[in-house]
């Protein structure tokens, strides 16, 4: 992990460390993908992982800061991709094509994600829902794009 990480008990600066750490958060992701209800503890993943119990507890100091790492990891990646899908688009688009294209990547996103994201991200929203001057901060700017989406959607997803 290239940026720093408020959430390691000690930031891994070797490779073996920062393999260690990534064996340690695809762990987790897995466990949580295959069984999304199941309480996860630090025994379970230096289990799953191979990696004793001190080593996870020396990089990590809960199982939260394991999540918010992990968080932070599909954020990170999240931003790299968006990036590369702006970097391949031609100087021509407009910006109506480029809100178009951004619209149906989320949503070809949203499909692949297991029934845990989806319902994390539909929390979110409605948590958020309960404060307008939040929710309709970004609903607003998007509402056109997502409701041109709907009337192109041929496949009614």
């Amino acid at each position: 992990m290239n940026t720093p990480n408020k959430y390691f008990a000690n930031e891994p600066k070797q490779k073996r460390s920062q393999s260690r750490v990534e064996k340690i958060l695809d762990t987790v992701e897995s466990i949580s993908t295959e069984a999304p209800s199941k309480k996860i503890d630090i025994k379970t993943i230096a289990k799953r992982s191979f990696i004793s119990v001190g080593a996870v507890y020396h990089h990590f100091p809960s199982v939260n800061s394991i999540f918010a790492s992990l968080l932070l990891r599909k954020i990170q990646f999240r931003i790299h991709y968006l990036g590369v899908l702006i970097d391949s688009l031609e100087p021509e688009v407009s910006l109506e094509e480029f809100f178009d294209i951004l619209i149906d990547q989320a949503f070809y996103e949203w499909g692949q994600k297991p029934i845990a994201g989806k319902s994390e991200a539909l929390k979110f929203f409605y948590q958020n829902a309960q404060k307008p001057e939040f929710l309709y901060s970004y609903t607003q700017s998007l509402y056109p794009h997502i409701n041109s989406f709907i009337e192109r959607n041929s496949t009614n997803t």
